[in-house]
């Protein structure tokens, strides 16, 4: 895991930010951060569920909305740093976070995609409400507090699990490379 803070100038930063708190960006609302609409596999799973808001921009490398060309430079940025060819970013998804009362420590463990992948979790705004990497007995071996431009980068086959603010909101852009040998996998 790496964490790198000021993954790109503050102008874009501040503008990154302004993109997804303008009244026409397209919030979605799931029922759980962690199994997006999958409300059958959490209670299948026997999970409590936590909802939030998400922005699918790309998926299976190709733009889903309006947003990802507006957003390319600071892709570019963001691979650069981590140290990943943009060539091969899988998906783009936005999530924000609102505090909820009496929210646990964290929400669901999980990992993004079965198959090998690498993921740049880029913090938009300030804000409370840590990520949680996890062993595989599931004990806590990491944690990392948003801040803006700020950036983790991990294994995507590593456990791990966002939090709930207990103010205002938080919201995180991750980014997902697999190589697309990969994707009939996916």
């Amino acid at each position: 895991m790496k964490i790198i803070d000021d993954v790109m100038p503050t102008v874009m930063q501040d503008q990154l930010h302004d993109i997804c708190v303008q009244p026409d960006f397209n919030w979605s609302f799931l029922n759980d951060a962690t199994y997006d609409n999958r409300e059958t596999l959490a209670k299948k799973m026997d999970k409590p569920k936590y909802p939030s808001f998400s922005h699918l921009a790309m998926k299976d490398y190709m733009p889903k909305t309006q947003i990802a060309p507006l957003v390319s430079s600071h892709l570019l940025c963001i691979s650069d740093k981590a140290g990943l060819d943009p060539r091969i970013v899988y998906r783009v998804r936005f999530g924000m976070y609102l505090p909820i009362a009496n929210a646990p420590l964290h929400n669901n463990m999980h990992v993004d995609m079965k198959v090998p992948h690498q993921v740049a979790l880029y913090y938009v705004n300030d804000a409370d409400g840590d990520t949680f990497f996890f062993d595989k007995n599931r004990q806590i071996v990491d944690r990392v507090s948003p801040k803006k431009g700020r950036m983790v980068v991990f294994d995507g086959l590593t456990l791990h699990a966002s939090s709930m603010p207990s103010k205002d909101y938080r919201i995180s852009l991750n980014v997902g490379y697999v190589d697309p040998k990969l994707v009939q996998k996916v």
